[in-house]
């Protein structure tokens, strides 16, 4: 058909190529009453996420991901919640992770990918405080401006226990400059404003 046809000239014109983004933010999370003698807790959070995307002679995408986040914890003056702060104050988490995504025929795509997250404070050792993910999954293009998935993610937690957790995905096109995207828990709009720029609003 002409649209499959226009999809199919579309992803061959982005074969063999890079694309490099990075993305810094900054947010504020009220996280409400922990415990009772802990008292109210707001947390700042700021990093940044780096992405490379390639696209490779078959137009399979190989995407790498490093995220950084550094989080301040405010925690009421009481006894226990300014030993939690002064704890909980270097908190850092980063996280690596690969995916590829390979194009089964003109409608359909399959994606896999592993990642590795570290989440620590003071005094926590690394084996403590790392956790390993894997992900699978599907994707229909339903036409040129729309395509919907499945995923299931595979996450380690902290306390060695499996967690099996059903991804949606959902992607649509408005204009050729701007996207609305959902994946899992985050919903995304962004708007590309030239081939270096693009704003992006997150609501998780």
């Amino acid at each position: 058909t002409p649209q499959a046809t226009q999809t199919a000239v579309a992803k061959e014109d982005r074969r063999n190529t890079i694309d490099l983004k990075f993305t810094p933010f900054a947010r504020g999370e009220d996280v409400g009453d922990l415990e009772d003698d802990l008292g109210e807790v707001y947390v700042e959070r700021y990093g940044m996420d780096l992405r490379m995307d390639y696209i490779d002679e078959g137009g399979h995408l190989w995407a790498f991901r490093y995220g950084w986040e550094e989080s301040d914890y405010d925690i009421d003056d009481t006894p226990r919640g300014g030993a939690a702060e002064d704890a909980l104050d270097d908190a850092t988490v980063w996280s690596l992770s690969l995916l590829h995504q390979r194009r089964i025929d003109e409608e359909w795509s399959a994606f896999g990918g592993f990642g590795m997250q570290y989440g620590g404070a003071d005094g926590v050792s690394f084996s403590d405080g790392r956790n390993f993910m894997g992900a699978l999954g599907g994707i229909y293009d339903v036409d040129e401006n729309l395509s919907v998935g499945l995923g299931l993610l595979v996450k380690e937690d902290f306390d060695d226990s499996t967690e099996y957790l059903p991804i949606p995905l959902l992607t649509y096109r408005i204009d050729d400059r701007t996207f609305v995207r959902l994946r899992g828990t985050r919903a995304d709009l962004s708007h590309k404003v030239d081939e270096r720029i693009t704003l992006r609003a997150l609501l998780e």
